[in-house]
């Protein structure tokens, strides 16, 4: 949980330029976070994407963060055993449509 309380902060005060140099090694440990059996660690990483800031830079990052993210998240999305995280993950892929729809599709293919 430390961790990523300290990566959502170090996140908040972020450069978006540097932002795009680090996100992807940076969402495939995030990605770990999310599909964890340890609850508190994968909700807590999914609430990241209830921060607009963090929200933007995904946004703004969306065709290196979302091919990584989906392919972890995805197939964990009915697997956990905690039902919060299955509608936290949800939320989480419906944000993913709303943003591009044409590529989420596109890595689901």
């Amino acid at each position: 949980l430390m961790f990523v309380n300290e990566i959502e902060g170090i996140l908040d005060s972020m450069d978006p330029a540097q932002f795009t140099l680090i996100c992807q090694p940076l969402f495939q440990q995030l990605v770990r976070c999310i599909v964890s059996p340890h609850f508190q660690v994968a909700e807590r990483t999914l609430a990241m994407w209830r921060n607009t800031y963090i929200v933007n830079l995904i946004t703004d990052n969306i065709h290196l963060i979302l091919p990584i993210v989906l392919s972890g998240i995805y197939r964990h999305s009915r697997s956990h055993w905690n039902r919060n995280i299955h509608n936290q993950v949800f939320q989480v892929l419906r944000f993913f449509v709303n943003v591009n729809e044409e590529m989420f599709e596109q890595c689901l293919a």
